[in-house]
């Protein structure tokens, strides 16, 4: 995904996320996840219009304007953790490690 940037730190065990631009990419992940997120994976198909993009960003929106400036943060940094784990950190492939028996895993 266009716009992000990921880095490891692995004496940590830990990845760093920036959002360096948000691209129309980025945007376009957004749109197409939100319902999903919202709602979860079984709206995303509902015939009910309350689950569509436009009800459920309106619906997003009213709650998000009611909140404090932390709690706001807090919504979009979960909205995104959501967006950038499912789509960015899935193709990062495991590190292959040593166990003491000399196995790996």
């Amino acid at each position: 995904m266009d716009g992000i940037r990921i880095i490891e730190h692995s004496s940590t065990s830990s990845l760093v996320c920036y959002i360096e631009s948000f691209s129309e990419d980025l945007k376009n992940e957004i749109k197409a996840q939100l319902v999903s997120i919202c709602h979860g994976e079984s709206k995303i198909d509902s015939p009910s219009s309350i689950y569509s993009y436009k009800e459920t960003l309106k619906e997003f929106c009213k709650r998000y304007e009611r909140k404090s400036l932390n709690t706001k943060k807090g919504m979009i940094g979960e909205l995104l953790s959501h967006i950038i784990i499912q789509n960015k950190i899935r193709l990062i492939p495991p590190k292959r490690t040593w166990t003491r028996a000399g196995h790996r895993f």
